[in-house]
């Protein structure tokens, strides 16, 4: 009597590798885990790491599938036993991809069921034949919230990539799919005339990303690679989507649909977000993430973690994150009185600026100031440049406050116009919410002035700053978009460029992770887009926050 197959069972012997691989326990990690992507059978349930006698055991158990490496670094030789369920499965590609990087020169494949099977399977794949077949090779990216400002200015970068061979993501942009997904798409002419070198490239999708199951099913039938979360999608919801299908996911911000409808949370949303994201961040073990690489984050921790290691007998007592931004209409005539102005989100920004305690961290501690965000300021110098800001919550201050044992906290200027409205209004701060909310877009009308983004690091006696500043009407000849967004858009460039470039071991990073644990070329890359930054020393300290702080009257 025959049984008809029920599984797969199939042994690779892979010859003459690199021993110095076999041996190097972070990239037997990532090599297998990229592997069983290639398998495309499902999230990883679990994994056993060993050292055996003569190299390295790794285990790895899925839904429907187990496999089991072994390597032995002094004869140049390892093993793959995959054991699966479903005979539907493509294992020569996926051997074919753990043949290259561990640079055997021949990979023989044996078949361990009933002989009455024939699978057609070829039993060696000889090198000189062999190119790997990677995933991120032709990358193949969904892009949630397409029509927004940040994906705008993501977009106008990866349009000058397509046709700079210069760039180091050309050849990938340039044989890439790129899915946009929007809950109000914006019409395929938009996308065509903004993004001329894309339209080749770009497939439109109209859909709520806090959809789960209709997410899931897109990024499964698309076989997306890379999410770029642009969106107001709940980040842990979106990236269990992305962890079960073994998906690499990169976002600008936190966001937390149960939070934001939980008024209980007001005056402390971040810190919730944050807290939720951590209490889930374990469960995601099958895929990698940069984590709030926009929205400034990406930028201010690379210059952040710079900045320290040019001094590295000195250690900060604080490190604040500053930003002036002084962009407003050319023709001032042009503005609504009543109108509140901002360069990003108005929404977002009245929520750290009306509905949120003044933060900052200490001892890894958030700490919170019992007044409004706008009756408090606090001073800044950066060489010539000085200004007073406002103390607001922000991702990177709690992410390098909870690495590092130093003070930090995000203090934040914006145009006069929208600074003087909520100043006028702090006694009843409702009545801001109800008025009219608009982004400065140069498409609509000329902008000047400029934005500064950077550190200023305060050690006891002295103080040392780095600041990249765009200005407006430079930005928007360029890129077509406002000064904000494109240093927003440079941090996910580059968190992009070190997902397609760069051999790191898979893992969900903060920025400020990825830069200490990692070797990665992130700011090299972002840097390509802002090539300006200003790094100097001032020869005093102005203290800590509470040493800076004037209340304004």
């Amino acid at each position: 009597m025959e049984y008809p197959p029920s599984h797969r069972h199939m042994l690779a012997k892979l010859f003459n590798c690199d021993s110095s691989i076999l041996s190097n326990s972070e990239k037997i990690n990532v090599y297998i885990r990229e592997c069983i992507k290639e398998l495309n059978l499902g999230e990883i349930n679990n994994s056993f790491f060993l050292y055996n006698p003569h190299g390295i055991t790794l285990v790895i158990l899925l839904n429907e599938c187990q496999l089991t490496l072994n390597t032995n670094a002094n004869k140049k030789y390892a093993t793959v036993d995959l054991f699966a369920i479903s005979i539907e499965i493509d294992s020569y590609r996926a051997f074919k991809y753990l043949s290259k990087v561990l640079k055997s020169d021949k990979c023989q494949i044996n078949e361990l069921i009933s002989d009455t099977i024939n699978y057609s399977l070829p039993q060696f794949i000889p090198q000189s034949n062999y190119t790997k077949e990677s995933r991120n090779k032709r990358p193949i990216i969904s892009i949630l919230g397409s029509g927004g400002g940040v994906a705008k200015s993501v977009l106008s970068i990866l349009n000058k990539t397509t046709n700079d061979e210069n760039d180091p993501i050309n050849t990938f942009i340039k044989s890439s799919k790129l899915h946009l997904i929007d809950l109000k798409q914006k019409d395929v002419q938009y996308y065509e005339k903004s993004f001329p070198n894309l339209k080749d490239k770009i497939s439109l999708h109209q859909f709520d990303v806090n959809n789960h199951k209709k997410l899931k099913a897109h990024l499964k039938e698309t076989n997306t690679s890379i999410v770029l979360d642009m969106s107001f999608g709940d980040t842990v919801d979106v990236l269990k989507c992305c962890n079960s299908l073994g998906i690499v996911y990169i976002n600008s911000a936190f966001e937390s649909v149960s939070v934001d409808k939980n008024e209980s949370f007001a005056g402390f949303s971040l810190q919730e977000r944050y807290r939720l994201f951590e209490i889930n961040r374990d469960k995601f073990k099958n895929t990698s993430a940069i984590i709030c690489s926009g929205m400034n984050p990406g930028v201010v921790q690379w210059m952040a973690i710079y900045l320290m290691r040019k001094y590295p007998n000195k250690h900060p007592k604080a490190c604040y994150i500053v930003e002036n931004d002084t962009s407003f209409f050319e023709d001032e005539k042009l503005a609504d009185k009543n109108a509140i102005y901002t360069t990003w989100y108005p929404e977002g920004f009245l929520d750290e600026a009306i509905y949120s305690y003044p933060t900052f961290m200490k001892k890894h501690q958030p700490l919170f100031l019992y007044n409004k965000v706008y009756e408090l300021e606090f001073k800044v110098t950066l060489g010539q440049n000085q200004f007073y800001g406002c103390l607001m919550p922000h991702e990177e201050a709690v992410t390098l406050g909870k690495m590092f044992d130093m003070e930090t906290g995000f203090i934040y200027k914006i145009n006069d116009h929208t600074t003087n409205l909520i100043k006028s209004n702090l006694n009843n701060i409702d009545v801001l919410w109800n008025k009219p909310m608009k982004v400065l877009d140069p498409e609509v009308a000329p902008l000047k002035g400029d934005d500064l983004v950077g550190i200023l690091l305060v050690f006891e006696d002295s103080e040392a700053y780095m600041y990249n500043k765009l200005n407006n009407k430079e930005t928007y000849d360029k890129y077509k978009t406002n000064a904000t967004y494109l240093q927003v858009a440079a941090g996910i460039y580059g968190a992009l460029a070190v997902m397609l470039l760069d051999d790191i071991p898979q893992g969900i990073y903060y920025v400020d992770e990825l830069l200490v644990s990692t070797n990665n070329n992130y700011g090299k890359y972002l840097s390509y887009y802002l090539d300006k930054f200003i790094i100097g020393e001032n020869n005093h300290c102005d203290g800590d926050l509470i040493n800076r702080l004037i209340k304004v009257k």
